[in-house]
């Protein structure tokens, strides 16, 4: 096996050992680690058209459709009319901002846990790296 494809053999291996421990962990909420991912994008930006919550995330409009109907029915979030009809704007709900202390608790524990023992410079070499594999990812779509 060539170096390339180990490398990327790991890094989906690990995202998605992580997923899985992460909705373990949040299991007793009822929630999914994609769903927290979204739930915290919004905490941290505030009201947010569905629209740029997607592109945010790098996600496809019909799967944050599908998250945030999930949230919604949890009573995580709630969704308004924008400036035009078609808009779509995505707030936390009062139950989930009472609950986003615990689940950043989980969330935070965990990240600890990950990285425990990696000096803060492979940290930022990881960083990098991963950031322009991320660039070139992006590149390759737009071909």
């Amino acid at each position: 096996m060539e170096k390339t494809d180990a490398v990327i053999r790991q890094l989906y291996q690990t995202t998605r050992i992580i997923t899985k421990e992460m909705n373990r962990l949040l299991e007793q909420y009822e929630l999914h680690s994609a769903e927290w991912t979204v739930i915290a994008s919004i905490k941290e930006n505030g009201i947010v058209s569905q629209v740029i919550l997607a592109e945010h995330l790098n996600i496809e409009p019909s799967a944050i459709s599908k998250s945030l109907n999930a949230l919604e029915k949890k009573g995580f979030i709630q969704r308004e009319e924008g400036s035009d009809k078609r808009e779509k704007m995505v707030s936390l709900t009062s139950k989930a901002l009472s609950l986003y202390p615990s689940w950043e608790k989980i969330v935070k524990q965990h990240r600890e846990q990950l990285l425990q023992n990696i000096s803060i410079e492979k940290l930022d070499d990881l960083f990098s790296t991963l950031k322009t594999i991320f660039f070139n990812a992006q590149n390759i779509k737009k071909q």
